[in-house]
């Protein structure tokens, strides 16, 4: 079940944009939104995307230049969250150790 949460609110399949305010709460806890949105603007921010159409007429293959930008606002990231984003993705491991040890230690504890 959370890796269906994990990519439906991860960004992957459904924009952040796109997903009702009262549950949007839930991708803060999925590490995929967080890659997702480190890569995109890795990947996008200050760079020129060379779109290709081709019209099927005799103007043939229409090419224009389209900002990397454009794509990182359709999916609502922003290069501010980079920071928040690499501290979180950092952090997560070390979150999900400590909660696997706290319930071993709770499961394995000596009843007296």
């Amino acid at each position: 079940m959370s890796v269906l949460v994990y990519l439906l609110f991860g960004g992957l399949f459904v924009s952040n944009k796109a997903i009702p305010a009262y549950m949007h709460w839930l991708q803060y806890f999925t590490p995929i939104y967080f890659a997702y949105e480190a890569m995109a603007v890795n990947e996008f921010d200050d760079s020129v995307v060379q779109m290709k159409v081709d019209t099927h007429s005799i103007m043939g293959t229409i090419k224009y230049p389209l900002p990397g930008t454009a794509f990182m606002d359709m999916f609502g990231f922003t290069r501010e969250h980079l920071t928040r984003n690499l501290l979180a993705l950092s952090l997560s491991p070390l979150g999900l150790l400590t909660l696997a040890y706290c319930v071993v230690l709770f499961a394995h504890r000596e009843k007296r």
